[in-house]
């Protein structure tokens, strides 16, 4: 068995997507995305088990992360988030992902292959509206959506924008949300106007799903919201008092592992690399095999707990590549063999957020970056 899991809590899944479809019209669509293994959670699974729930649409962000889900039967609408490689384009055509398309030049790549393959490629236009990323200018959008509509190989299935501060309060990045949403619905009449359909309209993330309803359009794009994070801790207090009836949300992931040792050093001994922590009186020392490489990044210490049997130790000295050590004082009811939660769901632990606001980063950094050997375990 191993010593080091994710247990990822399927039914807090579900909550998040219902509470968040909850808040909209029955008929806005969703789309969770389940790029970088659904943010460490595992793709195919969650995949799964977003459709189970309702969702009508999934995002990656690599045609490969796409091959994955079509390898493993799920034939749902997959958006391709960022722009394919020209080496990609056919695995995209072949795949049925529906890609991003920014340019004219990156258009006729699609169209190429799918006539190619003897079929049509599925395509949103995506539109730079501020995010600075990947996307075509807005005074573009219409003469875009006129060559794709003129291309038989082509289908234009929707249109969308990414908002860039939909997650803050501040009055600024109210503004600019606004100006970036007014800039998006003018270039989506752009190409109504033109007669053409534009089929799925989104570009409400999970910041803007909160505070921004009027950015849903007939789409909201969730990501980190579904797996139990706000993008932004403050959304969380603006919807308890604004949202009374909102469920909330419930993290998905629980990082545990098992103690592998414990062993009593005395006054003045230091722990692990570099010295820079020295026991300040006779205390006891567990030794947890969770490290860096698993994504216990060293910024975590000092400065995170684990909980051990309902209590919380602090971290103490540098996280190892492998390993990393809790002081557990002059606690002697713990065993080697006991569970070491790290962060989930449960009261008695910290969160995915906590464990950010250490390391000054975000909770998708830590999520996303929980390695491979650490077993995922559905709950």
């Amino acid at each position: 068995m191993s010593t080091k899991t994710a247990n990822i809590y399927i039914e807090n899944f579900v909550n998040n997507i219902l509470s968040i479809r909850n808040l909209y019209h029955p008929s806005v669509k969703m789309c969770i995305p389940v790029k970088a293994q659904a943010y460490g959670h595992g793709a195919v699974r969650m995949a799964v088990e977003a459709l189970a729930a309702g969702v009508e649409y999934l995002a990656v962000a690599t045609a490969e992360e796409g091959a994955e889900l079509r390898a493993n039967n799920i034939r749902c609408p997959i958006l391709l988030l960022s722009i394919a490689g020209k080496e990609e384009i056919d695995a995209v055509v072949d795949n049925e992902l529906t890609s991003f398309v920014h340019s004219k030049e990156y258009a006729v790549l699609l169209a190429q292959s799918a006539k190619k393959q003897n079929t049509r490629a599925h395509v949103h236009i995506k539109i730079d509206t501020g995010m600075g990323r990947i996307g075509c200018p807005p005074d573009q959008t219409s003469s875009l959506a006129a060559f794709i509509d003129s291309c038989k190989e082509l289908c234009l299935d929707g249109v969308c924008t990414h908002l860039s501060v939909s997650d803050t309060l501040d009055d600024s990045d109210i503004q600019f949300t606004q100006h970036q949403i007014k800039l998006f619905t003018n270039a989506v009449n752009s190409i109504v106007s033109l007669g053409i359909e534009p089929g799925i309209i989104h570009c409400s993330n999970s910041g803007a799903v909160f505070l921004h309803p009027d950015s849903c359009f007939n789409m909201i794009r969730p990501g980190i919201a579904a797996y139990g994070y706000y993008p932004n801790p403050i959304i969380a207090q603006y919807m308890q008092s604004e949202y009374p009836d909102f469920t909330g949300l419930k993290p998905v992931m629980e990082l545990c592992s098992k103690i592998s040792q414990i062993k009593t050093i005395e006054k003045g001994q230091p722990v692990s690399y570099g010295r820079t922590w020295v026991s300040e009186s006779n205390t006891t020392i567990a030794t947890i095999p969770m490290g860096y490489a698993d994504g216990l990044h060293r910024s975590f210490s000092p400065g995170i707990c684990v909980s051990i049997n309902g209590k919380k130790y602090p971290i103490i000295g540098r996280i190892c590549m492998d390993q990393c050590m809790a002081d557990l004082g002059n606690d002697d009811s713990i065993n080697e063999g006991d569970t070491v939660i790290f962060f989930g769901p449960n009261s008695n632990c910290l969160t995915a957020d906590d464990f950010a606001a250490v390391a000054k980063t975000i909770s998708y950094e830590v999520l996303t970056s929980i390695g491979q050997r650490v077993k995922r375990i559905y709950v």
